[in-house]
């Protein structure tokens, strides 16, 4: 038996389900559900506190000591967690 294989086109032309999201990979139809307002919040205040690490990193001169920003980023990641998470 030979599996359906989705295009784009069809899948756009799917009725809109609240809270679903659908896409196709390889020809598979793969339905998830849409990630919620707290992860997509916690998601880009993560997002934001690596850019600052990765950008700090990429202007501060090359000393070949483990960067001190990673306790930054820790104490950073943690308050996003506790104000964010719960």
């Amino acid at each position: 038996m030979q599996e359906r294989r989705w295009s784009e086109a069809e899948v756009r032309a799917l009725p809109d389900e609240p809270g679903k999201r659908f896409e196709v990979v390889d020809g598979e139809l793969l339905v998830s559900s849409r990630p919620s307002d707290r992860h997509q919040l916690v998601l880009s205040r993560l997002f934001a506190v690596i850019f600052a690490y990765v950008d700090a990193q990429s202007s501060a001169p090359s000393s070949g000591d483990p960067p001190s920003s990673n306790r930054t980023i820790s104490r950073s990641f943690n308050r996003i967690c506790s104000s964010s998470c719960h």
